[in-house]
């Protein structure tokens, strides 16, 4: 009678040349972990064996007895579907919170894996829950000969299995449900190769060889190994891997550990060894291998890095579609789609770099201000911006269709031509949409959540490429070996990961189910997978292993060397470092101050002036025509403190956005604040002021009929606490209405809001002035007072000849602007007079012709600075100017370098 055979041995690399002795002898069937196993297989045994993975031969099995296997959608609406009827007395009340249904799947995954065909009845309502829940669903399945992709070994398990002598090597443990299903496939004759060892060893594979010891297999501990095969155990990666497991206290194995600063640097000191050995030590890319445990942290630094230097990557590294620039465009144009294109909604589609739109989508964004208008309509009424509103209802074929005409209208399916990621990104979100043409008649609401599921579960391959190094995690090395392995990321939270109980299956609960057979593993389990895989990544090496950690995590934190590395030398820093390109190589001798290039030292130099404020561009002559540009006070003001922050709000255009806000920023505010004033005075315009009680009376009334209009012209938006915040903006306008200075007695209101269009004589030339004056009023004596309300105590000021922000130029413009006698700043929050100016202002400290040299002084040196075009940044001495200044990142003052390299 043939019996089934477990093969036992330390060493992977001993169990491996094993396996190609067996099946040499006899050829048949292999079960591997992984495809690039199968192709090693293969090629290790230089023959055309059948060779599959547990999945493969699983699904394969289901297809041929007629099974259809569910899709992602149909999961989750079948498994949603479930929970309602069953009426659950414990989750049946938290069915509408949104990892609910997730976590729930996740359950009943591992417990498919379990191969837990029927749980022991539950102690509590939570235990019961999950009882019913998971009986129904597999009953339910295997009705209606449905299984769930993720786990296909425990349904092939349970449909007619063709039994046959087969092969299983490579793999570090297998889980209750492999178990099963190869109990069953596995007839006499099978052999399997399994990496096992004592305490304190690998405790996942001791757990698998028991399990199939109790099915009948025959363990077979291999002591002696032929010579040929002996010589493997000489390799570096054998031993490093025999000396993590074994914990003794000889000396390790010559393996490199290197310590960089962060992720980043490790990826790309990595990538320079790799081109290293490949260049200088003749390795073949195909015989190279990266080995990362956390893929999403590694992954983009070594892809980047890999362009960078010119290093081919092969792998089945995927990431979520949701990640790349076209998931990212499709999942706002769905929160758009159930938001109704609110602003925010609408923004975020409509500026995303993809698309290209017939109109200037930044231009129509600045332009908005602060209104922060909702719909597709408010920013452009062209048939390919409508393109993007979602049909009302419709089939999912129709919606679909939509979505094409949208894409295809932005020029994002005509993109693909020139753009290999995006390519690929569609061909990702093709297969994915597939599923949704067969949705039947339905809304708009439920079509798009449809399509988030799908698009948030949709991933796109990252490695297409057919040859190069390899990049994989330590499951993707199973089964194979390399000339020279990396194994990176050896810190704690990276390798290992953090591992935790799943979510509802505490210890309590598991060893509950474990009494029944239903074994789940947790937290120590998968501490004990760690350590696993770790092994194998080590044992995959064959002439050479290096070990890298970084000091600090992809989030910044301190990162702790991984207690992996407790028995290899302590990471040490990089001792040589090579270049991995001829930018890098440049680079490296510029820095030691050996590179010999004229050009380079050119450009070195111009940026050293540059961030010594030494730069003398931008000097345009011509650029700014002082004798036809129209001021107003504040362009003033800007000028005045820095000329580079004019020259780039004023004739460069470059405004920043200001984003629109709830509640009352300072602004705001003061454009509240004005247009309340202006409604309470304006019946009194020409007439003798009324007594300050009956002004404060009004301050309610014209306070509410300010914020409604400007909330209807989209300028404000009160926020949800304006009704406790109403009650404080009363009382500020009431005190200042109040004050003694604000209006006194005998004062009569001549204007508000006068606008001020005129010229402005200075040494022989004209300044051309537009502005407002916010109240022009006349005095009993007949003297002209022009008032600005300030909001708080500050007064813009521009430089004098010391580079200090002292003189005021506002109110002496003015005052020439409506022959006024007099000019003030009253601040409405202080509620009295900040300053003023003019020669009827009475005070024994103030020149006004002093004041008006001032004035006119500035506005010679800006006459000269411009007919010069010299708009080179001047902040004032402080660099007050600088502080809230939009130009920052483009501007070449000093001290933004310093702050720079800081």
């Amino acid at each position: 009678m043939l019996i089934r055979t477990l093969t036992l041995h330390p060493s992977p690399t001993v169990l491996r040349h094993l396996a190609r002795a067996h099946l040499a002898d006899s050829p048949g069937l292999t079960l591997v972990p992984n495809l690039a196993a199968a192709r090693s297989l293969r090629q290790l045994t230089r023959q055309a064996l059948p060779t599959v993975t547990f999945g493969q031969q699983a699904r394969r099995a289901l297809a041929r007895t007629g099974w259809q296997p569910l899709g992602p959608a149909e999961h989750e609406a079948r498994l949603r579907e479930l929970l309602e009827r069953l009426n659950l007395e414990y989750f049946g009340t938290i069915l509408d919170r949104p990892s609910t249904v997730s976590t729930l799947a996740g359950v009943l995954r591992a417990l498919l894996r379990a191969d837990a065909s029927r749980l022991p009845p539950g102690r509590s309502a939570r235990e019961r829950d999950l009882a019913r829940l998971h009986r129904t669903w597999v009953l339910e399945l295997l009705r209606d000969e449905r299984y769930d992709p993720a786990v296909p070994e425990f349904f092939a398990a349970r449909t007619a299995v063709f039994a046959q002598a087969l092969t299983v090597t490579g793999f570090a443990y297998l889980d209750a449900a492999q178990i099963a299903y190869l109990d069953r496939l596995a007839e006499g004759g099978s052999r399997m190769f399994l990496a096992a060892a004592g305490d304190p060893g690998l405790s996942e594979a001791q757990r698998t060889a028991a399990a199939l010891t109790a099915r009948g297999w025959i363990p077979e501990q291999i002591s002696a190994v032929p010579a040929r095969t002996q010589q493997q155990l000489g390799r570096v990666g054998d031993r490093a891997a025999q000396h993590f497991l074994e914990a003794d206290n000889a000396s390790p194995p010559t393996v490199d550990v290197f310590m960089l600063a962060g992720v980043v640097e490790e990826a790309r000191e990595v990538l320079r060894q790799v081109k290293r050995a490949h260049q200088q030590d003749g390795r073949p890319w195909h015989e190279l291998a990266i080995i990362v445990r956390d893929e999403p942290t590694y992954l983009a630094p070594l892809v980047e890095a890999a362009q960078m230097y010119g290093v081919p990557l092969v792998g089945q590294a995927r990431r979520s579609l949701a990640a790349t620039p076209l998931g990212s465009l499709l999942l706002a144009w769905v929160e758009a789609g159930q938001r109704d294109w609110t602003f925010g909604a609408a923004q975020r589609v409509l500026t995303h770099p993809l698309l290209q739109l017939p109109f200037d989508v930044g231009a129509r964004l600045r332009s908005f201000g602060r209104h922060a208008p909702s719909g597709l309509q408010a920013w452009d009424s062209s048939p390919a911006t409508l393109a993007f509103a979602w049909p009302e209802s419709g089939t999912g074929l129709e919606f679909l269709q939509a979505l094409t005409r949208a894409l295809t209208g932005a020029g994002v399916l005509a993109r693909q031509r020139h753009d290999p990621a995006l390519a690929a990104a569609l061909a990702a979100l093709q297969q994915a949409l597939a599923p949704l043409q067969a949705l039947p008649e339905g809304t708009r609401a439920a079509f798009l959540t449809a399509l988030g599921g799908a698009l948030r579960r949709a991933t796109v391959p990252v490695l297409p490429s057919k040859g190069g190094v390899r990049l994989a995690t330590p499951l993707g090395t199973l089964g194979r070996s390399f000339q020279a392995v990396w194994v990176l990321g050896l810190a704690e939270g990276l390798f290992p990961q953090v591992v935790t109980d799943p979510p509802l299956l505490d210890a309590h609960q598991r060893a509950h189910w474990s009494e029944s057979g239903v074994y789940l593993p947790g937290g120590v389990e998968a501490q004990a997978i760690e350590r696993a895989l770790f092994f194998h990544a080590l044992a995959s090496a064959r002439e050479r292993l290096t070990l890298t950690r970084p000091e600090v995590g992809a989030g910044g934190k301190v990162a702790l060397p991984s207690s992996f590395l407790r028995d290899f030398p302590t990471a040490r820093p990089v001792p040589e470092l090579h270049a991995g390109s001829r930018r890098e190589a440049e680079m490296h001798r510029a820095l030691l101050g050996e590179l010999d290039d004229p050009r380079v030292a050119e450009a070195a130099r111009r940026e050293e002036h540059r961030e010594r404020g030494l730069d003398p561009e931008p000097v345009l002559p011509g650029t700014v025509n002082p004798d036809t540009w129209t001021w107003s006070a504040s362009q003033l003001h800007a000028y005045g403190a820095c000329r580079y922050r004019w020259f780039g709000s004023k004739v460069l255009r470059l405004e920043a956005w200001v984003p629109p806000t709830r509640g009352l920023d300072p602004l705001t505010r003061g454009r509240l604040y004005h247009l309340a004033l202006e409604r309470l005075l304006s019946p009194w315009v020409g007439r003798a002021a009324p007594v300050a009680d009956e002004l404060a009376g009004r301050v309610p009334e014209v306070l509410d009929e300010a914020v409604t209009q400007l909330a209807r012209a989209g300028d404000l938006d009160p926020g949800p606490l304006w009704g406790a915040e109403r009650r404080d903006h009363i009382g500020v306008l009431q005190r200042a209405v109040r004050a003694p200075d604000f209006l006194p007695e005998g004062h009569m209101i001549q204007a508000l809001e006068a606008p001020l269009d005129g010229q402005l004589p200075v040494a022989g030339r004209t300044w051309r002035f537009r502005g407002y004056a916010d109240r022009v009023d006349r005095t009993p004596a007949g003297t002209t007072i022009v008032t600005d309300y300030k909001l708080s105590q500050y007064i813009s000021r521009v430089r004098d000849e010391t580079g200090k922000l002292s003189n005021e130029i506002q109110l002496p413009v003015y005052l020439s602007l409506t022959g006024a006698g007099l000019g003030r700043y009253f601040s409405v929050n202080s509620a009295k007079v900040l300053q003023g100016a003019g020669p009827s202002w009475p005070s024994a400290k103030y020149s006004w012709a002093e004041h008006d040299a001032q004035v006119r002084s500035f506005l010679e040196g800006v006459r000269t600075d411009l007919q010069r075009g010299d708009f080179r940044a001047r902040p004032d001495s402080a660099e007050q100017a600088c502080t809230y200044c939009d130009l920052q990142p483009v501007c070449r003052f000093r001290s933004f370098a310093v702050k720079e390299s800081a």
